[in-house]
């Protein structure tokens, strides 16, 4: 067979006709694309964050995209894994496409535990267990591929390593809950920011589970609300918490249908309410208006210089005429809010305690009961569900985020909850 007979081959062709797979029945099998599988490969950009739900091929489709890349060009490729028998099952991958590919020159030199050379094409493949914190740096790699990088233990060491040298970067994972790196890329990528396309596919996308009879009902009685997580419908559904919800009696259904691009206008009321970040935290700046009842405009700002977080939340401030904005002055938001009333803008400080935090989120908790719309936006969605309400070994009763951010939802209680000049047809929800 000449290497014509299989370059020139579509990639579902090449797969289909060339690679073979060992299913759950361990039978070897060639390597036909699900739906799942067909969708991404004609979506990767070469900076891509898959969020997934467990068992749907993608992990095997990524090494058949790296096997066929090693097989046309000069590759240095890369797979890393969570742990070492994850690590383990890509090696069997690889070595099932190489024993069972009809390609009599095709051999391997090197082949070791960790690195596995094609000498023909220039090409190798190391696999190996994330952990190593300055793995890639000074290497140059035409594809790197994380598998589960939400359970690693230091992924923002180990992908700023190979980031400004590798021509394709595919991150993929099952959800681990509303915090870490992984998550932060994804709330990024949701917000268009980062560099990154997000790729989601519901459960209900891959075949195998659909033609199973009532898989849903099986799984829900099996996992509980976990399902979710596990087998997700939507993608702030990927990264539910532990916990009881402090907003999961309120009928959200209708919440999120405020439109989106609104323009200010003339004789409505608006308040606003911005939340500072801190650290890997978000600032986050959010305008209702009071008198449709609805969320017209936010900011969801990260790694930026605070004095271009600042310009932000002017240009925010005079686009929609405000007369004043509720910000929290604990920490960072001092030294900011003191900058914006430097630069004229009226300022409502707030301080954040047990008490007054447990009195704003009241406010939005009534809010949202009287009919407050919300733009479709998932992170919104994702940091709401992730509330908490608990109490303390001492009797005091908090709300928190379970785990992750929780941003947004203090930018909302505090706009809701700001003082308004005028009362002309403005919601007040007290």
């Amino acid at each position: 067979m000449a290497t014509s007979d299989y370059q020139d081959k579509s990639f579902e062709a090449f797969c289909e006709q060339f690679l073979k797979i060992v299913d759950k029945q361990n039978r070897v099998i060639p390597l036909r694309l699900n739906a799942i599988q067909k969708k991404l490969i004609g979506e990767l950009t070469g900076r891509d964050i898959i969020l997934k739900p467990r068992q749907t091929g993608i992990t095997t489709l990524i090494q058949a995209f790296i096997f066929r890349s090693m097989l046309e060009e000069n590759t240095r490729a890369v797979t890393l894994t969570h742990l070492d028998s994850s690590t383990e099952n890509i090696r069997k991958i690889q070595d099932t496409f190489y024993q069972h590919f009809p390609f009599s020159d095709l051999k391997r030199g090197s082949n070791n535990q960790v690195t596995v050379t094609y000498p023909l094409f220039n090409s190798s493949h190391t696999t190996s267990t994330a952990g190593s914190l300055d793995f890639g740096r000074g290497g140059t790699f035409t594809i790197f591929h994380g598998s589960e990088v939400a359970f690693w233990k230091d992924p923002e060491k180990i992908i700023s390593g190979v980031a400004q040298s590798s021509r394709w970067i595919i991150l993929e994972s099952t959800p681990n809950g509303a915090q870490g790196w992984f998550y932060e890329k994804c709330l990024e990528a949701l917000s268009g920011r980062g560099g990154w396309r997000l790729h989601f596919f519901p459960w209900y996308e891959f075949e195998e589970y659909r033609d199973i009879p009532d898989f849903k009902e099986r799984k829900l009685q099996e996992l509980g609300r976990f399902f979710y997580q596990e087998y997700p419908e939507t993608v702030e559904e990927c990264f539910l918490s532990s916990g009881e919800g402090y907003f999961d009696t309120l009928d959200l259904s209708r919440t999120f249908t405020a439109p989106a691009n609104n323009q200010f206008v003339y004789g409505h009321v608006y308040s606003a309410g911005l939340d500072f970040g801190q650290s890997n935290d978000f600032t986050f700046l959010t305008v209702i208006d009071r008198t449709e009842n609805c969320q017209v405009d936010y900011l969801h700002l990260n790694k930026l210089p605070w004095s271009q977080q600042r310009h932000e939340i002017i240009k925010m401030y005079r686009k929609w005429h405000l007369t004043s904005i509720r910000a929290e002055e604990n920490s960072i938001g001092n030294v900011n809010i003191e900058e914006l009333e430097n630069a004229g803008l009226r300022i409502e400080r707030f301080t954040t305690t047990n008490r007054s935090k447990n009195q704003i989120m009241q406010r939005l908790y009534d809010a949202l009961e009287n009919g407050l719309k919300l733009i479709d936006w998932p992170v919104q969605k994702m940091e709401l569900r992730n509330m908490v309400s608990k109490q303390t070994k001492s009797g005091l009763w908090t709300i928190e985020a379970a785990s992750g951010h929780d941003d947004t939802v203090m930018g909302l209680a505090l706009a809701v909850s700001a003082k308004i000049n005028s009362e002309r047809r403005a919601r007040s929800w007290n």
